[in-house]
């Protein structure tokens, strides 16, 4: 019993592993294909509600629709990315300016944003799956993933134990033995047309 409990919970997390590299491959191309930007959430200012090392999804900023409790994203002059919480919309002559605050700062963000430097508004948020894209975008990292997931089917072959490969054995009929040459009646006898 527990040698199939053990093999469960192996077999989940082979699973599981699969399944995280194959929703991080496809957050690119998903998101292109829908008009979005993912991003990596490098910082935790916009914890809980967007924690460090989620993915999010930008999509294109629509003018005039972002309002106050919207999490935007916007460039720096310095070409940072920044993703905070609108508390306020300015309206100047130049254009809409808005006021962040990450959540779980105590304070506004010093400055305002012109329009101009959003982004877009997050459109998804997906926590943790950041630090698998930064690890796969990272030749080492795909390293790591080849060697737990080898060490994982070494593990569940090692739970299983050789009675269900002894028993595929057994069970495949000896080629060797069996295939013998037959002659076929037309050689055999000299002289046939052949």
């Amino acid at each position: 019993m527990l040698r199939r409990t053990v093999g469960i919970g192996l077999d989940t997390a082979l699973i599981g592993l699969v399944a995280v590299v194959v929703l991080t491959a496809a957050v690119g191309p998903v998101a292109a294909l829908s008009g979005r930007t993912p991003l990596v959430i490098g910082g935790g200012s916009m914890a809980p509600a967007i924690p460090k090392g989620a993915i999010v999804l930008v999509g294109p900023p629509v003018q005039g629709s972002i309002q106050p409790g919207d999490v935007v994203t916007f460039r720096t002059p310095g070409g940072i990315l920044v993703t905070h919480r609108v508390v306020r919309v300015v309206a100047r002559d130049d254009g809409l300016w808005y006021e962040t605050r990450g959540d779980s700062n105590p304070s506004p963000d010093p400055a305002l944003w012109p329009s101009t430097a959003v982004v877009g508004p997050v459109v998804l948020s997906v926590p943790g799956l950041g630090f698998t894209s930064w690890l796969f975008h990272r030749p080492e990292g795909w390293v790591n993933v080849a060697v737990i997931a080898a060490w994982l089917l070494l593990a569940r072959r090692m739970v299983r134990g050789p009675e269900p490969y002894l028993a595929r054995l057994s069970a495949r009929p000896d080629h060797h033995r069996s295939a013998q040459v037959q002659p076929d009646a037309a050689s055999a006898a000299p002289g046939a047309p052949g």
